[in-house]
């Protein structure tokens, strides 16, 4: 089997394989929040979807140990890049939008959820937000 044929079939046990799509999942939308915050570095990423792809190799290599395989370390990260490239593919399709007011959102206190820029633009115009000034 090519190196082609290893990753692709990783990236469709992935995706056909609950937990892990569960997974991967999470760690889309955890990219997705911090889009929406500013902080998302596009070069720690590989690193995050290389824990997924370990948790594959292993899973698979459990499920079928007859058809053994693995992937180097180069084809870890192509295919981490190419996982990257998919979530920043939805994530111009606005495909993480719904999540985008719950990621924009601070806790504030007793009463519940402020948004962030809500309370500055409040505080400007003199309003009260309930937080007290230093």
């Amino acid at each position: 089997m090519g190196d082609w044929e290893q990753r692709e079939l990783y990236q469709m046990f992935i995706m056909n394989d609950e937990p892990l799509y569960r997974q991967q999942e999470y760690m889309n939308q955890n990219l997705a929040k911090k889009k929406y915050k500013g902080i998302y570095q596009k070069s720690k990423a590989p690193k995050l979807f290389g824990y997924l792809i370990d948790r594959a190799i292993k899973k698979y290599n459990g499920q079928f140990p007859d058809a053994k395989i693995s992937l180097t370390k180069e084809d870890k990260i192509v295919v981490a890049n190419e996982m990257i490239e998919d979530f920043e593919e939805r994530f111009k399709n606005n495909e993480f939008e719904p999540y985008k007011q719950k990621y924009l959102l601070k806790k504030k206190g007793k009463s519940g959820w402020v948004q962030e820029s809500a309370r500055h633009s409040l505080a400007r115009k003199g309003i009260e937000t309930g937080r007290k000034k230093k």
